[in-house]
């Protein structure tokens, strides 16, 4: 093997190795994506119930006085 065909080869290993990490991390991050979006859509829900509950509550005060 010559000193080309070997660099080459490293070359190509070292690529093969670097595209493996790059899909790792898109999957990552497309991971994390879709966490963050599930914990905003579970937030936006907690404060809705919060805000209705607070409606109820003041409501019902009202209805006592």
């Amino acid at each position: 093997m010559t000193n080309m065909t070997r660099l080459l080869e490293q070359q190509g290993q070292q690529q093969s190795a670097s595209d493996t990490r790059l899909m790792r991390l898109e999957e990552l991050i497309t991971g994390i994506s879709h966490q963050q979006n599930t914990l905003l859509q579970k937030l936006q829900e907690s404060a809705r119930e919060s805000s209705t509950n607070r409606e109820q509550l003041h409501i019902s005060q009202e209805g006592l006085a």
